[in-house]
């Protein structure tokens, strides 16, 4: 029963590690596309 609970466990922190990966590249990728239109809107104005 501690294994399965220990199993169960480690799914978790995988799937919580997956989680937070994905969200890190959609906030990298949101982040570098403000800067850039940020930029563009920069230097056309």
């Amino acid at each position: 029963m501690v294994f399965f609970y220990a199993h169960l466990i480690d799914e978790w922190i995988i799937f919580i590690g997956k989680v937070f990966c994905f969200i890190g590249e959609i906030h990298r990728s949101a982040v570098k596309n403000s800067f850039t239109t940020y930029i563009g809107g920069y230097t056309t104005n």
